[in-house]
């Protein structure tokens, strides 16, 4: 079953720019844990995946047994689908940090983002998560952020703190927590707000 024109199909072949794929996290049926930085790449499960672009606002990316379609809505919104073997389909979940930052890199420096209603993240794509939260509580890309080690909390929980470089605002220290069966709990600053 074809579903793409031959246009279409001949724009899968040209470029390799992915600038219109937005940062996001998401969880597809199946365990399959989707995170992308802003213009790519798109990683399935910890895991590069191959991204095709084939219209303006449509990309698609192979990777853990499924196809991922990312449709770019009019206010940057990905929608995401998937189709997989034996003609699985259907839609997958947005997670928390998604959102475009309001606030830009003004944002007060005591954000604090609760969830917690997730599916659980597994400690491997745990810092990715992280990054992703970061970049959109900081208004910033996730190559600005950086994590430090994934540490294990006496609740059986998982803590990863890291710093956003946010350029003329210098760096910002913050924490992201996950329950133990490794749901994201919440984004923390950690600026001193006495040292600025």
């Amino acid at each position: 079953m074809k579903k793409l024109s031959f246009g279409a199909l001949a724009l899968c072949m040209v470029g390799t720019a992915h600038a219109g794929i937005p940062f996001f996290n998401a969880t597809c049926p199946g365990n399959i844990e989707v995170h992308a930085d802003q213009g790519g790449p798109v990683f399935f499960n910890g895991k590069e995946g191959k991204i095709k672009k084939s219209q303006a606002s449509y990309y698609e990316v192979a990777g853990a047994g499924i196809t991922l379609s990312i449709a770019i809505n009019p206010d940057g919104s990905p929608l995401l689908t998937y189709t997989g073997k034996h003609g699985a389909n259907g839609v997958c979940t947005l997670s928390g940090g998604n959102a475009p930052s309001t606030g830009g890199t003004d944002a007060p420096p005591t954000v604090e983002s609760n969830s917690g209603s997730g599916k659980p993240i597994s400690p491997g794509n745990m810092p990715a998560y992280c990054r992703g939260e970061a970049a959109g509580q900081f208004g910033t890309k996730p190559m600005y952020i950086k994590t430090g080690k994934l540490t294990r909390m006496q609740n059986g929980g998982y803590t990863i703190k890291g710093v956003g470089d946010l350029g003329n605002q210098g760096e910002k220290p913050f924490q992201c927590e996950f329950d133990k069966q490794g749901k994201f709990l919440h984004f923390k600053s950690l600026v001193d707000e006495g040292r600025l």
